[in-house]
């Protein structure tokens, strides 16, 4: 009977006995961040689709960076025309010379992107061009003169009678 009791005692205690060291795991250590997980990034928009520019001109172009809670939200910013239009690293356009270039910007976190078309306008003189005279009327009124008025009553035309037939 006593080795019955020992084996009882044995198996009773066992199970508490491996709960108590599985519960008492510690858990694994943080990631090297302080433990918070990293959001990707999902999707980057431009404000802007389209600039029409002026040689000299600048715009501002605002990149938001999705979802707004990213992890990485670190952008790059180019132009397919730097002869046309130049980008600074914040997103300024600076309009250059006359002509269409593409603004990229792009996300360093999946390499997501978006562009904007920037068209500049060629020059406009500063100076107007002569300016076109108007033509003097060929058969001008004088206002002194005045106009033989036309009676109602007196037929411009004489109409004559028609015949009976």
């Amino acid at each position: 009977m006593k080795k019955f009791l020992k084996i009882l005692s044995l198996l009773l205690i066992f199970p508490f006995m491996l709960c108590a060291f599985a519960c008492n795991q510690t858990p694994p250590p943080p990631d090297d961040d302080g433990g918070e997980e990293d959001i990707p990034v999902t999707e980057i928009v431009l404000d802007k689709e389209l600039l029409l520019m002026d040689i000299g001109d600048t715009a501002q172009l605002v990149a938001t960076v999705l979802p707004n809670d990213a992890t990485n939200k670190n952008i790059t910013w180019a132009s397919n025309e730097s002869s046309v239009a130049t980008v600074s690293t914040d997103g300024l356009v600076t309009a250059v010379a006359e002509g269409s270039a593409v603004i990229y910007v792009a996300t360093e976190d999946g390499g997501f992107a978006d562009i904007c078309t920037v068209i500049v306008q060629p020059e406009t003189p500063d100076e107007p061009t002569d300016p076109v005279e108007p033509e003097e009327p060929t058969d001008p009124v004088d206002p002194e003169e005045p106009t033989d008025p036309v009676d109602p009553d007196e037929p411009t035309d004489p109409v004559e009678p028609e015949e009976p037939t």
